[in-house]
């Protein structure tokens, strides 16, 4: 294998690695950005369950 080309395709293993790891950065972000929505809106969902059931129960 010639030396330039062995250099070549180092530096575009290392662009590409690069790449990789910037867009598995954002991936791992938004995976806890996105879990921490779902958990708020479950909690929301909670409150608004619970405040309907001591709702009902006050009126019965």
């Amino acid at each position: 294998m010639d030396k330039e080309l062995l250099a070549v395709q180092i530096n575009k293993a290392q662009r590409d690695l690069t790449a990789a790891s910037l867009w598995l950065n954002d991936a791992a972000a938004n995976y806890h950005y996105k879990r921490g929505q779902l958990a708020a809106l479950q909690w929301v969902q909670s409150v608004i369950d619970g405040k309907t059931e001591k709702y009902m129960e006050s009126n019965n």
